[in-house]
C-alpha cells in the first residue's frame, strides 16, 4: 500500500494496492461480534455517530471535507429510526456553510476533520462518502466484505517533525460492518436526501480483547476506510482514507 502520512488526527488519502492493505491487526470488523461476546449478548449503543466525507468536487472545495456528529440514543432501539437520525445530520453536513463545533448535552455534538474522532462508550457508526465517482470497497474475501474498514498494524506518531510509527492497538471493539442503502423516504414523508447511495454501518462495542469495557483504558487504532474510484475506461482504483481513532479518550461519546 502506498501511503502519505501527515498528522495522526488529520484525515489522509492514499492509493492502495489491488490486494488491500494486508492483514488486519486484531479482529476483522467483518465478524458479527467481538470474539469475547457470548451468543446471548447483543449490541447496545449509547451514542450514534454519523460521519460525512466528501473529496474535492470543485476548485473551491477543500481537498477532503469531513464532518461528524454524535447523539445519545440510549432510549432509541429501532435501527431504522437511528439511521434516519444519522441521514438527517449527514444532510445538514452536506449543505451547511455554517457548520460549527458544538457539544450540547441534548442536541447533536458536531465536529470537523478527524482531530476529535475518539469514543468513550459503545457507538453505532454510520459513514457516507458523498462523491458520485467514489464507492465503498465491497469486494469480498472468503465470502465477507473485508475491505470496507481495516485496522492496520502501525499508526503515525502525532506532532512529530518526521514520519515515525508506533504499534497500533489490536481491534477487539469494531465489528459487524456492512453497507446498507440510504433511505428513500423519511418518516415525515420527505424524500431521502441521498438517493442511490450507501452507508457503512459499523458497531463499536467498546470492548477489549477479554471483553471488558474500556472505561479505564486509552487505546489508539490505525483505522482505514477503503474506497474505489472509477478511472478512465471504467477501471476501479483503490483509495484509502486514514483517520485513525481511539477508544477510552475524553468525554462522551
Amino acid at each position: 500500500m502506498i501511503k502519505w502520512i501527515t498528522n495522526l488526527f488529520r484525515p489522509t488519502v492514499s492509493l492502495a494496492s489491488e490486494d488491500g492493505p494486508g492483514s488486519d491487526t486484531g479482529q476483522n470488523p467483518a465478524e458479527p461480534k467481538p470474539t469475547s461476546a457470548t451468543s446471548e449478548q447483543v449490541f447496545v449503543p449509547k451514542y450514534l455517530t454519523a460521519v460525512y466525507i466528501r473529496l474535492r468536487n470543485k476548485p473551491t472545495d477543500p481537498a477532503i471535507l469531513v464532518r461528524h456528529g454524535y447523539k445519545n440514543i440510549q432510549s432509541i432501539t429501532d435501527d431504522k429510526v437511528r439511521q434516519e437520525m444519522a441521514e438527517k445530520l449527514l444532510k445538514e453536513a452536506a449543505g451547511s456553510t455554517t457548520w460549527k463545533r458544538s457539544n450540547s448535552p441534548t442536541q447533536w455534538r458536531r465536529e470537523e476533520d478527524f482531530d476529535i474522532f475518539n469514543f468513550d462508550s459503545p457507538n453505532l457508526i454510520f459513514i457516507i462518502v458523498d462523491n458520485e465517482d467514489l464507492e465503498f470497497d465491497e469486494r469480498k474475501n472468503n465470502g465477507k466484505k473485508r475491505n470496507l474498514v481495516r485496522f492496520a498494524e502501525f499508526l503515525a506518531e502525532p506532532n512529530s517533525a518526521t514520519i515515525q510509527y508506533k504499534k497500533a492497538e489490536d481491534n477487539h471493539a469494531f465489528v459487524n460492518i456492512d453497507t446498507i442503502p440510504t433511505l428513500t423516504v423519511y418518516s415525515d414523508g420527505a424524500a431521502g436526501h441521498f438517493p442511490r447511495k450507501k452507508l457503512i454501518r459499523l458497531e463499536n462495542w467498546f470492548t477489549s480483547k477479554g471483553g471488558s469495557s474500556l472505561s479505564n483504558k486509552q487505546l489508539m487504532y490505525s483505522m482505514n476506510i477503503h474506497l474505489l474510484a472509477t478511472g478512465n475506461g471504467g477501471q476501479k482504483i483503490p483509495i484509502v482514507i486514514d483517520p485513525d481513532t481511539g477508544n477510552g479518550w475524553g468525554n462522551n461519546p
